[in-house]
Parts: structure tokens; sequence; C-alpha cells
């Protein structure tokens, strides 16, 4: 599976629409806040999966 298709902290599918397809329309990211921290730990431009995403949030 490509690199860009795969979450940088879990590695698990992130469920990217846009990394899938560069003229996807919509993204599940579209509608999440993502801390800076968080931002900061995958890596600017690296899609994160959803359940990296709660779990960073959740603390």
């Amino acid at each position: 599976m490509p690199k860009a298709l795969l979450c940088p902290l879990c590695q698990a599918e992130n469920h990217c629409a846009y990394a899938a397809n560069p003229a996807a329309r919509h993204c599940w990211c579209q509608t999440q806040h993502f801390p800076k921290a968080l931002i900061a730990r995958a890596g600017r431009g690296r899609c994160i999966c959803a359940k990296c995403a709660r779990a960073f949030s959740a603390g």
C-alpha cells in the first residue's frame, strides 16, 4: 500500500480520500480539527487516521 494511504502514527489505512484520489472533492478530515501538536507529531502533509486523531484528542 502506498505510504500516502497509511497513517504515519500507527501505519493503519488512513482512509484519506485526497491521498487515494487527488481529484476527490470531500474527505472525512474536512470536518475535523487537528491540533498543531498532532500535525507536528505526524509530519506536515501526512494524513492521520481517525482513530489516532480521536486518541490524541482524548489525551
